[in-house]
């Protein structure tokens, strides 16, 4: 929603799930986003890279059509 965007809530929420991939000793965090999908520029401004494009039927006419986005878990 409009009115909770820029208060650094997708910040906390990205650091919640890079801290429970560290514990599992995880090596990046990936995730589909629909190209059209206007949280794609969220993602890159939180660091993610887009790594490659997916087509998936998804049945009855549909298809997704994401980009692939992963995040690399610094270990340092």
């Amino acid at each position: 929603k409009k009115e909770v965007r820029g208060k650094g809530l997708s910040r906390k929420m990205l650091d919640f799930v890079i801290e429970a991939a560290r514990k599992e000793g995880l090596p990046s965090i990936r995730l589909n986003v629909n190209k059209n999908n206007s949280a794609v520029k969220a993602y890159q401004k939180l660091g993610f890279k887009k790594i490659g494009e997916r087509k998936k039927d998804i049945g009855k006419g549909f298809y997704m059509d994401d980009f692939v986005f992963e995040y690399r878990i610094d270990y340092s």
